[in-house]
């Protein structure tokens, strides 16, 4: 009688991941800074192996802050991203927004909202509205000349 024993093959776990550009990625003990396959071999408390194969990406989406400006008379509301804005006082008042994309990719757009009290208006250089305030005058200004 022969007894033929056979080492079991360990278990091959795939994982994916996707970073973002310039990151870094965690992995068992190692930092990882590159795009590539990894491979990490675990043990269970009864001694058998397996092995997690991490294929990781980077993702090239890098983009600049958009800044964005936009007038809004007092006691109106904005809609930015997901909140609504309205402001109790006039004036100049800086947001933050950060979007994700569908691809993971973030984009932050900076919005500068200048608080009327009265709706700025023009047409051809030709301003159509009694400018009361200082902030739509600056608003005209920088927009129209």
């Amino acid at each position: 009688m022969t007894i033929v024993i056979t080492a079991a093959e360990p278990e091959v776990t795939p994982v994916e991941a996707t970073i973002e550009a310039n990151g870094a990625f965690l992995f068992g003990c190692r930092v990882l800074t590159e795009a590539g396959d990894y491979y990490d071999t675990l043990t269970n408390y009864l001694g058998q192996d397996s092995i997690v194969k991490l294929t990781l990406n980077f993702n090239s989406c890098v983009s600049a802050p958009t800044n964005i400006e936009a007038n809004l008379q007092l006691g109106k509301t904005y809609l930015f991203g997901c909140q609504e804005i309205t402001p109790d006082a006039l004036g100049d008042l800086v947001y933050k927004e950060t979007f994700t994309n569908i691809a993971g990719c973030d984009s932050v757009v900076n919005l500068t909202l200048h608080v009327i009290d009265t709706e700025c208006k023009a047409t051809n250089g030709q301003v159509e509205a009694t400018l009361t305030n200082l902030h739509c005058r600056r608003y005209l200004h920088r927009h129209i000349g």
